[in-house]
């Protein structure tokens, strides 16, 4: 008795593989984490070749600059560096802008005091 099997790390390390080389330019993955799903049952050939169709999935999001986001938001105010951020930038959500002390009113002139963290 023999069966032909693929275990699952292997399974989930050639995805990556095949998702990496289709990764969009500008893009990023989210985590290593991968997603399979059979499409449909394995089928085997009478020259022993078996074929099997998986769905995989993983996600993905587009990188930021913080380069680009600290030379946009430096030296203006909290609102302003908001509403550039959201009309610039592909975001899901609003961007947050918090500034230290919380009275000061415009975004540090320096780039090495601004901190850009994306979620």
């Amino acid at each position: 008795f023999s069966m032909l099997y693929a275990s699952e790390p292997d399974l989930a390390q050639l995805a990556s593989l095949a998702l990496n080389a289709a990764l969009p330019s500008g893009f990023q993955q989210v985590s290593e984490a991968v997603s399979i799903e059979p499409v449909a049952e394995p089928s085997s050939s009478s020259n022993g070749i078996t074929r099997w169709r998986v769905r995989v999935e993983r996600r993905i999001v587009r990188q930021i600059n913080s380069a680009q986001v600290t030379q946009m938001v430096q030296g203006i105010g909290s609102q302003r560096a908001q509403a550039l951020l959201r009309q610039n930038l592909p975001l899901d959500e609003s961007p947050q802008v918090n500034l230290s002390p919380s009275w000061w009113p415009w975004v540090p002139i320096v780039p090495f005091r601004i901190s850009v963290i994306t979620e």
